[in-house]
């Protein structure tokens, strides 16, 4: 049972402290469990556990004073949320209940408003890790998954060369690393290390070569096989790991 009902219990109106008859509390109630009084309607956390006939409650009692009333201390709670949990035989199912959801509409109200509790990797997924972070700026776009794993991309307008002064073999011209016509990509998220980069020429006359790779940049280059390149475009892209 998620309530512990023994005996009965005594509450005094502006008093936290609350005395019972034939209880045994020190072996059954834990700091942080809900007392209630039957019909009052009213939850409140226990502070403390001083010995078997008296506890604490964190906030004054702020009903009527009685004494032998019929109470229940509710002793289970869901992991991590801590939301309570009902069992069949318990009392003041409706205030537990009631208790439940309004904890579980403040944290959804968290969540929405961007509080602490909006912690989405710990959230249940279904097929994979959630994205924690995307964007984009000069140098390209950039997502970021929870389980570390980062992808970066980008698409450079027509201003690659590799004219007659790059011919590297019959045919074949070249924009070597040190070339000015090579581009020197800034990744639009840096890397933990050296992602994998791979870059693709939008003609298929030509190829995109990646001639050097950092953690926080590339140098990209083309190479042609039908004559001169001029103006040729190219997308890149790089996967790895943020963390």
């Amino acid at each position: 049972m998620s309530q512990y009902l023994a005996g009965t219990a005594t509450v005094t109106n502006g008093s936290a402290t609350v005395t019972g008859t034939n209880t045994l509390w020190l072996a059954n109630v834990t700091a942080g469990d809900s007392f209630t009084v039957a019909g009052d309607g009213v939850m409140y956390d226990v502070a403390s556990v001083d010995s078997d006939t008296q506890i604490t409650l964190s906030v004054n009692y702020a009903g009527v004073t009685a004494s032998g009333v019929v109470y229940a201390i509710g002793t289970g709670f869901t992991v991590p949320d801590s939301f309570p949990e009902m069992s069949q035989g318990d009392i003041e199912t409706a205030t537990t209940f009631t208790r439940g959801m309004r904890k579980i509409q403040s944290r959804f109200s968290s969540i929405l408003a961007g509080g602490s509790d909006a912690n989405f990797t710990a959230m249940p997924q279904v097929g994979g890790d959630p994205i924690v972070e995307s964007g984009s700026n000069a140098d390209g776009y950039w997502t970021r998954w929870s389980d570390g794993t980062q992808a970066a991309w980008f698409t450079f307008g027509a201003g690659f060369t590799a004219d007659a002064g790059s011919e590297r073999s019959s045919g074949v011209y070249s924009s070597a690393s040190a070339n000015s016509d090579d581009y020197e990509w800034s990744y639009p998220a840096s890397f933990l290390a050296k992602p994998s980069t791979s870059a693709q020429c939008n003609s298929i006359l030509n190829s995109a070569n990646v001639y050097s790779v950092g953690a926080t940049s590339a140098d990209i280059g083309i190479f042609g096989f039908n004559g001169a390149v001029t103006g040729s475009s190219i997308s890149a892209s790089a996967i790895g790991r943020w963390k």
